[in-house]
């Protein structure tokens, strides 16, 4: 019994740990969207035009805008770059 407690538990305390985790990887990809959205147009520049420039389709672009796509660092970093911003910038 005593170890049927200790693994609720851990898993309890995992599934809490994940779903914690995963509504701020959710809430980091609205804020990186939002703020590639507004430089974008800020720069004058299409999703076309930004997704040539970083080796990406428009429609990853516009994924990444509407946070229907979660971005990794190194690509974060090479938006960032391509847009003349620091990555702090675009997740501020």
């Amino acid at each position: 019994m005593f170890f049927r407690i200790l693994v609720d538990t851990a898993s309890t305390t995992y599934d809490y740990c994940y779903t914690t985790i995963n509504c701020m990887s959710q809430d980091i990809c609205k804020i990186f969207g939002k703020k590639l959205h507004k430089m974008r147009i800020a720069k004058g520049l299409s999703q076309e035009e930004l997704g040539f420039e970083v080796g990406l389709d428009k429609s990853t672009i516009g994924k990444y805008e509407l946070a229907r796509r979660c971005i990794n660092l190194r690509q974060a970093k090479i938006i960032a770059d391509a847009l003349g911003v620091k990555l702090s910038e675009m997740l501020d």
